[in-house]
């Protein structure tokens, strides 16, 4: 005989409590945080006061470090003006945290370019975990949160900095992620686009997590598509490149002895390259 099975409330609520845990661990996307930028702001610019142009300006910015070779902000000067703050939500070895980017006034710093990125731990009271400076371009910010992580409760964000001019659009996408509390560059890939008389050529960056099994980390695939489209546009003569499309891929590992993500092959090296020589 069968025995009879009963679905007690005991069996249901621990039914509902492992699907929300699945569903959280499988989850790519984090929810938008809800903060208040004074409070946020202060972290990182001590005493920092709300200015008329809807920044925020003082002397006290909190001891940091680099994300770059080499440091990216002089700290001769004696005032500081955050111009404005982005935020994002990410999951750090299954904590809740809050990735700040607070770009700086580069009048006040004699460089164009220049932010904090912060870790912040969000509740109940804010406490700043981390925080380093590095260089970005004219305008920067946080992508919308990639549908990939890097293991289950660690995520990451893609920060793009970029500007343009008549002809050629810059961009520098860099992955972020952070271990033990800590802000760490996955890597970062540079894509420059233009347009020209009968031609337009356009690079295009994606990003893949690939799962190991018994690593920290997934591998994570880079890849930078160009492609060229012609128009019509009677520009004398045919100097235009081929239409089509070609890729570059790279796949990074997590190396424990490095602390960090170290590419197995080389191939973005090779556009890189050529893209230099376009500038």
């Amino acid at each position: 005989m069968i025995p009879s099975m009963r679905a007690t409330p005991t069996c249901i609520f621990a039914l509902i409590v492992a699907c929300l845990a699945f569903a959280q661990a499988t989850r790519a996307e984090v929810a938008a945080p809800t903060y208040s930028p004074d409070s946020i702001v202060r972290l990182i610019l001590r005493d920092a006061n709300p200015d008329p142009d809807g920044g925020w300006t003082g002397r006290n910015l909190t001891r940091h470090r680099s994300l770059d070779a080499t440091p990216a902000l002089d700290m001769t000067t004696d005032r500081y003006r955050i111009t404005d703050i982005d935020v994002r939500e990410i999951q750090v070895q299954w904590r809740r945290r809050w990735l700040v980017l607070a770009r700086l006034d580069p009048s006040d710093i004699g460089a164009v370019g220049v932010a904090l990125v912060g870790l912040v731990d969000p509740g109940p009271a804010p406490r700043l975990l981390d925080l380093a400076d590095k260089s970005t371009d004219q305008f920067s910010g946080f992508d919308d949160p990639p549908a990939w992580r890097l293991a289950a409760g660690t995520s990451v964000a893609i920060l793009n900095s970029n500007h343009a001019n008549s002809n050629q659009t810059y961009e520098q996408i860099e992955v972020l992620f952070a271990r033990n509390d800590r802000i760490q560059r996955l890597t970062n890939v540079f894509a420059l686009s233009e347009a020209f008389c009968g031609f337009k050529r356009e690079e295009t960056p994606a990003f893949a997590a690939i799962p190991r099994a018994g690593a920290d980390y997934a591998d994570v695939r880079v890849t930078l598509t160009e492609t060229v489209t012609h128009f019509d546009e009677g520009c004398g003569g045919d100097q235009r490149p081929a239409a089509g499309a070609r890729s570059w891929s790279d796949v990074f590992r997590w190396t424990p002895a490095r602390g960090a993500f170290v590419p197995l092959t080389h191939h973005l090296d090779e556009i890189d390259k050529v893209n230099q020589g376009r500038l």
